[in-house]
């Protein structure tokens, strides 16, 4: 009863149901400096957000006031209950006492807020916790430049971040559509014009695109030629021939250089329209979302966003960002849980 009201003091919330264990030990040093350890266990706790006193208006503040923040209280809960509704957690004590005692409610509570807000903050660390993973792997999904296909490391990481969510059946992923629009226009553009180029030397009637060009081959020689022909400006054809020093190369493997660098020129001419790197970045939401269903997350606690260009450099790997979010209570996501376990038992 103590802890209830004190939470509806400190937390906007009312303490409705469950069970609270907590172990706590701190010394308290010459300078009045409390320093501690807080071990609790909570067993299917149910809140009630309850709405917090009316903010006072700025012109009634003093100069130097500080508000209270409203605490992410759901969320940092979820972040935190297992599937079976236990919530075990470590939480660091310090506080600057400057009575004869310490009042300890007040410092459980500073520390607790604390702990909530750093859940807030960095939630993937707390989220890889569960698993003993690593945050920045569940954080992004990597791509290769100019792809929206799995590979084997976003694999891992989706493996590693489909197991934490599977710990925390109260969390919720976003999903942005997200492209780079440096690195990724670059390897669409390199792949245009290699398809280009494959077309116009190939034999046979289904050219390989994927295939690496032969820059020391006399066709490619030729096609090259005559595509920068046709797109590049004759400037440009004059400082790459003085920059590969063209009139001293004589066999194709000393031509293969210049030819290289036509064909770099020709990709960095490539025109590719942003509508094209919108859907690349569609097709890699679409890719992490079919992912994690395959490996057993409920599609309704994956949300995608709107696409969003992520200009991280041009030597960047591009990697899809990840949100977190709370999707309803833990007793709810609980049920929602084993209703899910049970489809899947079913289904094989």
């Amino acid at each position: 009863a103590r802890l209830a009201a004190y939470a509806a003091n400190r937390a906007d919330a009312l303490i409705t149901g469950g069970a609270i264990d907590l172990l706590m030990g701190y010394e308290l040093n010459d300078g009045g400096l409390l320093v501690g350890y807080s071990d609790w266990e909570i067993r299917n706790l149910e809140i009630s957000p309850i709405a917090p006193p009316a903010a006072p208006q700025p012109s009634e503040l003093p100069p130097d006031a500080v508000t209270r923040r409203a605490l992410p209280l759901e969320f940092a809960l979820a972040l935190h209950t297992d599937p079976d509704g236990r919530i075990d957690t470590f939480v660091s004590l310090e506080s600057r006492v400057t009575g004869a005692r310490p009042y300890l409610p007040g410092v459980l509570g500073a520390a607790l807020r604390r702990h909530i807000e750093t859940a807030e903050a960095a939630p993937f660390a707390v989220l890889a916790d569960a698993v003993g993973s690593n945050a920045d792997t569940l954080a992004s999904v990597p791509f290769t430049a100019g792809s929206a296909e799995i590979t084997a490391d976003a694999r891992t990481a989706l493996e590693a971040l489909a197991a934490a969510l599977a710990e925390r059946p109260a969390v919720g992923l976003t999903v942005p559509d997200n492209y780079m629009p440096i690195v990724d226009r670059a390897a669409l553009a390199a792949s245009q014009v290699r398809v280009h180029v494959a077309l116009a030397t190939a034999d046979a009637a289904r050219p390989e695109p994927s295939a690496e060009i032969d820059f020391t081959a006399p066709r490619t020689h030729t096609v090259l030629d005559e595509f920068a022909g046709e797109r590049l400006a004759a400037d440009t054809l004059v400082a790459l021939a003085a920059r590969h020093d063209l009139a001293a190369a004589s066999s194709p493997d000393e031509l293969a250089p210049y030819y290289a660098a036509v064909f770099m020129a020709l990709a960095a001419n490539e025109p590719i329209p942003v509508s094209t790197l919108r859907r690349l970045a569609r097709f890699r939401a679409q890719a992490i979302v079919s992912a994690l269903i395959e490996l057993g997350i409920a599609p309704e606690r994956i949300m995608t966003a709107a696409t969003a260009a992520d200009d991280g450099g041009r030597e960047a790997q591009p990697r899809v960002p990840l949100g977190l979010r709370a999707i309803g209570s833990a007793a709810t996501a609980r049920s929602a849980s084993a209703e899910q376990q049970g489809n899947n038992i079913t289904n094989q």
